[in-house]
């Protein structure tokens, strides 16, 4: 099935979980590179939103963030209080040789914030020169029942870009 996708990197971001099996299952269908964003220090859960209303970064771990292998991004990230978390902000600013790759969101939510996210991500991408593709949104309720592999099918499929050059 590789062959049927350009050379993608999915890049995530869990604080519970959630996203992080959304990211699998996509990763696992497209056969896809995936790199975990984590914090340096873990936040609580008052702290994360607070520090999204602050729009702070966060010190994240050592990841994969130079695109020049990669012709696609697929960046997943829970919704926080209807704005991107600050260690995917951090990811963002980090991001290298990124100009000209295409780029997708899969977002994560209890109830909302979704286009708010995939717009924030969006934008900042953008301004680094990427091209957007797609988004994916996914419940919570429908991560912890197991009801969102053929969701996945879905946006994998919506995403399906032409071979890599050989």
């Amino acid at each position: 099935m590789r062959g049927d996708f350009i050379k993608t990197l999915i890049a995530c971001y869990s604080f519970t979980g959630n996203t992080w099996k959304i990211s699998e299952e996509v990763k696992n269908q497209m056969g896809a590179d995936i790199t975990r964003i984590m914090t340096v220090e873990q936040p609580n859960w008052d702290m994360k939103c607070m520090s999204e209303w602050l729009e702070e970064r966060a010190d994240i771990k050592p990841c994969t963030t130079d695109m020049s292998k990669y012709d696609c991004l697929i960046l997943a990230t829970p919704v926080w209080a209807w704005l991107a978390p600050p260690a995917v902000n951090e990811y963002i600013a980090q991001l290298k040789n990124c100009k000209g790759k295409k780029f997708a969101v899969i977002t994560t939510a209890g109830k909302c914030g979704f286009e708010d996210v995939i717009n924030e991500v969006k934008d900042k991408l953008e301004q680094k020169g990427m091209e957007f593709i797609g988004a994916g949104k996914f419940y919570h309720a429908e991560i912890s029942c197991g009801d969102y592999r053929t969701r996945a099918k879905e946006f994998v499929e919506s995403v399906r870009l032409m071979p890599a050059p050989v």
